[in-house]
């Protein structure tokens, strides 16, 4: 008879387990129950990050936190969904060595700096723009195939360039 705590879950079963949250996240997600599809994504994400050593540099890990971020967007919290995009950028670079240039890096900045001009940030939108650009030689803003936003926000995004005087060669509509 065992009288202790119960055994810490095995590896393998809390990759299981992360991958069974996960799988329910987004399929509460798909059909759009949100509210239970974050609280799904935080137990995915709790898993992921125990699997991490305790780190979230993990591909998982942003992989779930991208959904996180659409999520809260979708719920109107731009401010929650903003702190996440950032959180995404920051693991991004860190999983791709520090290169801002990495094609899913740059997508990561140009969805931040969507957020940022739907929130009323135009000034800190076009930094993180042109971070984008400095880093990848394409100046090309709004939304990309992975964003599954409409295009209201990606003509916003090309007039806040053109305000600052940045051209934007993709927003011919703006």
């Amino acid at each position: 008879s065992h009288t202790g705590p119960p055994d810490p879950p095995r590896r393998s079963d809390r990759l299981t387990y992360s991958r069974i949250w996960y799988g329910v996240a987004r399929a509460l997600h798909d059909r759009e129950e949100l509210t239970d599809a974050l609280r799904a994504y935080q137990r995915t994400l709790e898993l992921q990050t125990s699997l991490a050593g305790g780190s979230d540099v993990c591909v998982n890990v942003v992989q779930t936190l991208c959904n996180v971020g659409r999520v809260r967007h979708a719920l109107g919290d731009v401010d929650g969904s903003l702190e996440v995009h950032r959180r995404v950028v920051r693991i991004a670079m860190a999983l791709t060595g520090g290169r801002a240039g990495h094609p899913f890096v740059a997508a990561r900045l140009r969805a931040l700096g969507n957020l940022l001009v739907e929130a009323g940030r135009p000034a800190e939108a076009v930094q993180v723009y042109a971070q984008a650009a400095r880093s990848t030689g394409d100046v090309c803003v709004g939304f990309q195939e992975e964003d599954v936003d409409g295009t209201e926000n990606a003509r916003q995004s090309a007039r806040v360039l053109a305000r600052a005087g940045l051209p934007d060669p993709c927003a011919a509509t703006a």
